[in-house]
């Protein structure tokens, strides 16, 4: 409003050009939005200068990022190979593993159909006694010995019925 007042002082006592006055509220309007304006878009430049900074870090970190995957899938890959390698390898012993479990089951004899508390004090002692008495008819021998035994645990058929 500083301009308005300038032309009122500069017209003298006479009437104020009411047109005058209007135009001159409209420029300073227009400079303050000038103002306004300039301010605004001094913030958007220094935002998007920002903006770009960002851009720029990211760009580099995801070419980094792409760097390092490229030099890692060869490694990646051979590893995977080895890990399929080790899997079949694992599979191979578990096999044997299994089957030299079964040949060392081989001369294992089962005896079914024995009641509970009929071994005594001992079930090895109780199954070394029926071999002699029915395998060996009486003469003890050597070439065999109980090493352990165990019970198996077994469904029964019906209750009070001797398996």
């Amino acid at each position: 409003m500083g301009a308005l007042m300038k032309v009122i002082a500069e017209q003298g006592d006479g009437p104020v050009d009411p047109l005058a006055a209007h135009t001159l509220q409209i420029l300073e309007a227009i400079k303050d939005t000038k103002h306004s304006l300039e301010e605004q878009i001094t913030t958007v430049v220094i935002e998007v200068g920002l903006l770009q900074g960002d851009h720029k870090t990211l760009l580099e970190r995801v070419r980094g990022a792409v760097a390092k995957i490229t030099v890692m899938q060869p490694t990646v890959k051979e590893l995977s190979t080895k890990c399929v390698r080790m899997e079949r390898k694992f599979k191979m012993l578990t096999d044997r593993v299994e089957d030299a479990e079964s040949r060392a089951h081989r001369h294992n004899v089962c005896l079914v159909g024995v009641p509970e508390g009929k071994e005594g004090p001992s079930l090895e002692l109780m199954e070394e006694k029926w071999l002699v008495e029915s395998v060996l008819k009486g003469q003890p021998s050597k070439c065999f010995s109980v090493e352990r035994a165990h019970r198996k645990p077994i469904r029964r058929q019906n209750p009070g019925v001797e398996p």
